[in-house]
Order: C-alpha cells, then sequence, then structure tokens
C-alpha cells in the first residue's frame, strides 16, 4: 500500500473504526461496509444511516460509489482488507442475509 493520503481507503478506515467502536453508529458502518464486501448476503437500511453524522455518511457514500460504479470490493482498499472483513463478518453475522 502506498502512503498517501487516499480518500477511499480513508473512508473504509473510518467506517471500520465507527463498526468497532460500540456506538449507535456502529450497525450502519458494519452495514455499510459488509453490503459492500459481499452484495448477495448483506444489505443497507436506508434508516440506519441517519446515525452516522455528516462525515461518516460522506465515507458511506464514497464507499457505496466505490462498490456501485467501479464495481470494487472495499476490503482491497486496505493493508490486511480480507482478515479485517472476514472478522467484521463475523463480528456482524447476525446482519447476514437468510435466503427465501
Amino acid at each position: 500500500m502506498d502512503t498517501l493520503k487516499n480518500p477511499l481507503r480513508d473512508s473504509v478506515a473510518r467506517l471500520l473504526q465507527i463498526a468497532n467502536s460500540g456506538t449507535g453508529a456502529s450497525q450502519a458502518a458494519a452495514s455499510v461496509l459488509l453490503a459492500a464486501y459481499n452484495i448477495y448476503q448483506y444489505r443497507v437500511d436506508v434508516g440506519e444511516l441517519c446515525l452516522l453524522d455528516e462525515a461518516a455518511y460522506q465515507c458511506a457514500k464514497n464507499v457505496l460509489d466505490w462498490r456501485v460504479i467501479y464495481g470494487n470490493e472495499p476490503h482491497h482498499l486496505i493493508e490486511n482488507g480480507e482478515q479485517r472483513f472476514e472478522q467484521l463478518c463475523q463480528d456482524w453475522q447476525h446482519l447476514k442475509r437468510v435466503p427465501f
């Protein structure tokens, strides 16, 4: 990973920090990251996004744009991304979508 400031990488890192913080916005941050990571198993509840402050909401939009517009998953943007996102999946396994 290069050491230059990267707004997209910073957005993923910030949302991971929020997801692991145990605050009211944690689930919203986790949902955004997980839905961008695995579109088949996770969803974002738009109402949850209201729990994010303005800066965190901008991070969420950055991550969702990266996924929707470019088709890229966020774990590729950070160091040890695969492991960190697998841990996120474990920590938030109750958010996993049950197939119909």
